[in-house]
């Protein structure tokens, strides 16, 4: 049986309030950034979502399967971060139906972007 989710809200993503999270894909040594195949994207990736300014959403409060049921009836834990939200308008949705919030890490990063791009400005 699927977890519940609550229905989802529409609303604006906001910058996750309380800066960027434990394991963050914006951290230097985080396994995006430092190639781990069992990761999607990298730090190419990452780069190129700050710099055009792409949304990057975090993974908290997000639905995340952690097991589900084989077809013969047993429970299999899933040991992957497999995260599920549904997506409205190119915008994820957390398990209390609340816009996902946008990567702390991002933003960061985009902001020195800009601000890096507006000192070189004549």
């Amino acid at each position: 049986m699927p977890a519940e989710q609550a229905t989802p809200v529409p609303g604006t993503p906001v910058v996750r309030p309380t800066g960027m999270c434990e394991d963050c894909a914006y951290r230097p040594q985080s396994p995006e950034r430092s190639g781990d195949d069992r990761y999607a994207g990298d730090a190419d990736q990452l780069e190129a979502w700050a710099s055009t300014g792409t949304p990057f959403h975090c993974h908290d409060g997000m639905r995340k399967r952690v097991a589900r049921w084989h077809p013969a009836g047993r429970l299999i834990l899933d040991s992957a971060d497999t995260y599920e939200p549904p997506i409205r308008e190119g915008v994820p949705y957390r398990a209390d139906g609340q816009p996902g919030l946008l990567c702390a890490g991002w933003d960061a990063r985009r902001r020195a972007l800009v601000a890096r791009v507006r000192e070189e400005q004549p």
